[in-house]
């Protein structure tokens, strides 16, 4: 069963007894509340995702802290995670931020592109962070052990293993932010789709409550 056939159903339900026409405010209404709900859920999704990167930032830093000794090799590691996680965070901030201000203008059809766009922008700059941050990482890593083991198997192998790891982080990244956010966009999808014609909805839905009011 579609978004479509539930909006039907719902209205049906809700048709007075005689009734015989819905019109596109009634539908434009609706659709304007659900798209303030995904915009709030994609909110919340994307603050979920800056708690898990702060506490990925967060907690090496306490373990390295609280070892027991405070060396300069705590200290740099320390500044290394933070460094590294830092962009992410800082990206999923900004685009909660832009995701909370933005302004409805225009049309409500308008205003649903230009929250699908919003979400769209989220996706890419998230999955672009995401690969800069695997491969700051990846070059730390390698820069470390070709620092104090160059020309070695085993700097050799840690290369090769990080350019695999490289290779899996780009097809499970994308497809994580696929998941993260697609299901949010064929929402709004949806509403569009539903915004067309929303006075033939509103007949269609007319005409089968009054159907249904005859059986």
């Amino acid at each position: 069963m579609t978004d479509l056939d539930v909006l039907k159903q719902v209205w049906k339900a809700a048709v007075p007894q005689g009734a015989t026409r819905i019109g596109g405010e009634e539908v434009r209404s609706m659709i304007q509340s659900r798209t303030a709900d995904i915009r709030q859920r994609t909110i919340r999704r994307v603050r979920a995702e800056s708690y898990n990167y702060l506490a990925l930032a967060v907690i090496p830093v306490l373990m390295l802290s609280l070892g027991g000794r405070s060396t300069s090799r705590t200290i740099l590691a320390s500044i290394g995670v933070l460094a590294t996680l830092a962009p992410i965070l800082g990206v999923l901030a900004y685009k909660e931020y832009r995701l909370r201000t933005l302004t409805a203008s225009g049309s409500l059809r308008e205003s649903l592109a230009a929250l699908v766009a919003a979400i769209d922008s989220t996706s890419r700059f998230y999955f672009a962070t995401y690969m800069i941050c695997v491969a700051v990482g990846i070059a730390s890593a390698a820069g470390f052990l070709l620092w104090h083991h160059p020309a070695s198997w085993l700097t050799a192998g840690v290369l090769i293993a990080g350019a695999a790891f490289a290779g899996w982080a780009w097809r499970s990244g994308r497809a994580y932010a696929r998941r993260m956010f697609g299901r949010y966009r064929a929402e709004l999808t949806s509403c569009l789709e539903e915004l067309e014609e929303p006075e033939s909805i509103g007949r269609d839905i007319a005409g089968n409550a009054t159907r249904g009011d005859g059986t």
